[in-house]
């Protein structure tokens, strides 16, 4: 692979970067292909291609990291024309087909040729007899294909050549030196700009913060605020009387869950003492004001775990158990008919002594415990 030259932005074309050659490839095969001679006076034979042959395929040039890559897969088919010059100069035509151009298999000559006589009107005097065009055909695929083959390995070399030739990789480096020198003159002006415009805006905040200072020390003091008050409006909505909602979801979860965490409840006539932990409160709560009056919307979920331990009198250990907690639909609108359910976890009479009593006595036990709780919540502002 030799030496190549990317676009401008590919920096010492180091960065992959495919060029479409398909026309050039097609342009310049039919110029060195058309009116090629393939025979000169073998055996009294002369054979040339005709102008224009067909080329078909597409071809490109790759770069990466300064190397140049061919990727080319083209065919062509040649008309070509051969003249008998003894005996009259008599003529016959043929086409020949190579496929599978490419620069290894023009490198190896492994690509597929094949020749093949065709029919064409001529005067009879100007015709080869039937075993002269055999002749021709077979001096063709012997002695013609040579040319054939020095002309596709010369454009398989200035294919090549065309991407990395080096005026063209001279003419790039210049290119490149121009247009770095151009940014960087660019950076330089837009780099003093802004200095400029920093510099610029600096002064003018100073002198805006100067003049605000002027005119604050210019002003009265003003009368001061009434403090808000618990169960009010804010303070600009005057006598409470434009709706205000107050979101309170993080005082409810926060209350309940250190409430719950803190609770000791006594079962069994004061034998037991249930306890709470893991506790999660989920749901949403706001006080809503409007017209002078207050009304408080909840919608909460409860969720514990417990664990209850029973003693004697003389608070010697008889039995613990655990169990479960979840208090569902607890909201404004059903303060009196959410639903309390108490798993316990007991395995031997002591300790399902402990979840019966935990199952009759806490929901009342429960109900004390949100009632102080909505009570506090409406008296919040």
């Amino acid at each position: 692979m030799s030496a190549a030259a990317g676009s401008v932005w590919n920096a010492n074309s180091w960065h992959w970067e495919e060029k479409s050659y398909t026309k050039w490839s097609r342009e310049y095969l039919q110029a060195r292909l058309g009116s090629l001679k393939l025979v000169e006076d073998v055996d009294g034979f002369s054979v040339t291609t005709l102008p224009t042959p067909a080329v078909s395929g597409e071809a490109s040039v790759s770069v990466r990291k300064g190397k140049t890559i061919l990727a080319v897969d083209m065919a062509v088919k040649l008309q070509f024309e051969a003249q008998l010059k003894q005996d009259g100069n008599r003529k016959c035509r043929g086409e020949i087909s190579v496929t599978d151009i490419s620069s290894e298999s023009v490198e190896d000559r492994d690509y597929t040729t094949s020749a093949r006589l065709t029919d064409v009107d001529l005067p009879a005097a100007e015709a080869m007899t039937a075993e002269e065009r055999q002749q021709a055909l077979a001096i063709v695929k012997r002695n013609g294909m040579n040319a054939v083959h020095a002309a596709l390995e010369r454009f398989i070399k200035d294919l090549q050549e065309a991407e990395s030739n080096s005026e063209r990789l001279q003419a790039d480096k210049a290119q490149r030196e121009a247009e770095l020198q151009r940014m960087q003159v660019a950076e330089k002006e837009k780099g003093e700009e802004k200095k400029a415009i920093a510099e610029q805006q600096k002064r003018m905040d100073s002198e805006m913060k100067e003049r605000a200072r002027q005119r604050a020390a210019a002003q009265p003091a003003p009368p001061s605020q009434p403090a808000q008050v618990e169960g009010q409006g804010s303070v600009w909505n005057a006598n409470s009387y434009h709706w205000e909602e107050k979101p309170m979801t993080r005082w409810c979860r926060s209350t309940l869950e250190e409430r719950f965490n803190s609770a000791e409840l006594s079962l069994l006539d004061g034998s037991t003492t249930l306890k709470f932990f893991n506790v999660k409160v989920d749901g949403e709560a706001s006080n809503t004001i409007r017209k002078g009056k207050k009304l408080v919307i909840f919608d909460l979920t409860i969720g514990a775990d417990w664990t209850a331990t029973a003693r004697d009198e003389a608070g010697v250990f008889l039995a613990d158990s655990r169990g479960r907690l979840d208090v569902r639909d607890f909201s404004s609108e059903t303060l009196d008919d959410y639903e309390v359910t108490i798993q316990g976890d007991g395995k031997v009479p002591p300790q399902q002594r402990i979840d019966t009593a935990a199952k009759t006595e806490l929901p009342e036990k429960i109900k004390d415990l949100l009632s102080k709780f909505v009570d506090d919540l409406r008296a919040r502002g």
